[in-house]
């Protein structure tokens, strides 16, 4: 009897710890289930995997985009608006001529588009303020169609521009803003009223032009001048074939030429000579440019 209850005792000193370390572990399984804890590897690795592949996923649209700008096309906000091509024909070619218009857009811009259309050239403008709505669309043509943008004047106005500095600076700069805002560029191509060689603004409030070209400088806008003249703005009633023989004239057969012309309304015969000048220049070999951040400017002497 005493040997059975030593046995049952023993019995109980084994069981009893072992049932309460079950008991301990089936409590904490119920916990941790209910806690998330617990999860088996493979989950972890699902729920890791999601983190890593959210984390690519972005790093990828990011490189997409940088990969975008990098091989996307030429910004359609440079001027002008296929620029390389522009540089390209300018460093392929020796004997080169800018065909420029001053004064415009006109109810005559259209006409010089369709013929420089025709032709395959490209030219510069070199603008007025005119915000009408048809000055307006006649200088977004000149833009889309490839061709240079220019600065020139708000007014035009000899004792306006040149009456102190502060009248010049507020000229150059609304025809910038304008220009800028207008088209959405940065336009850095400038040509006085009247040329840089001009003795108007001595009658004026400015003393020295150099003044005006270091306002330039600091704004980053280098002026233009010519080399030749189809003097359409020397108040001579000249032929359309006279015009034309006014450049021709002065050209020789080789070198580079700033050819200075007029899109001005008044200015019909301008239009007229415009398909003579070309085919002169064509036949002696020239090749059509336009300005480009790569252009030598063409500067007169300043007394």
């Amino acid at each position: 009897m005493k040997y059975s209850l030593k046995k049952k005792r023993s019995k109980l000193i084994y069981i009893l710890p072992i049932s309460i370390i079950a008991g301990c572990i089936i409590v904490s399984l119920v916990v941790m289930n209910a806690f998330g804890f617990g999860k088996s590897g493979s989950d972890q690795h699902t729920a890791d995997s999601t983190s890593v592949t959210t984390e690519s996923g972005s790093d990828n649209v990011t490189a997409t985009e940088q990969e975008t700008e990098t091989t996307a096309p030429q910004s359609e906000h440079t001027n002008p608006k296929d620029a390389k091509a522009a540089e390209e024909l300018e460093k392929s070619s020796e004997n080169r001529v800018y065909l420029t218009f001053d004064d415009g857009p006109s109810s005559n811009t259209d006409e010089i588009l369709d013929i420089l259309k025709k032709n395959n050239i490209k030219a510069t403008f070199f603008v007025i303020k005119r915000d009408d709505p048809e000055s307006v669309a006649r200088l977004k043509r000149i833009y889309d169609e490839g061709h240079t943008v220019a600065l020139h004047t708000v007014s035009h106005d000899y004792p306006l521009v040149y009456a102190d500095m502060d009248s010049y600076k507020k000229d150059v700069d609304g025809i910038k803003s304008f220009v800028d805002s207008t088209l959405g560029i940065n336009c850095k191509f400038y040509r006085f009223p009247g040329g840089s060689s001009n003795t108007i603004y001595k009658h004026y409030g400015i003393k020295d032009i150099h003044e005006c070209i270091d306002y330039l400088n600091s704004i980053g806008v280098e002026y233009f001048d010519w080399n030749i003249s189809n003097s359409d703005s020397e108040g001579k009633k000249y032929t359309p074939e006279q015009l034309a023989e006014n450049v021709e004239s002065f050209i020789g057969d080789t070198g580079v030429y700033n050819i200075l012309q007029h899109d001005a309304p008044a200015k019909k015969n301008t239009v007229k000579s415009l398909q003579l000048i070309i085919d002169n220049l064509k036949a002696k070999g020239y090749t059509f440019c336009q300005i480009t951040d790569n252009t030598k400017p063409v500067h007169h002497h300043i007394s």
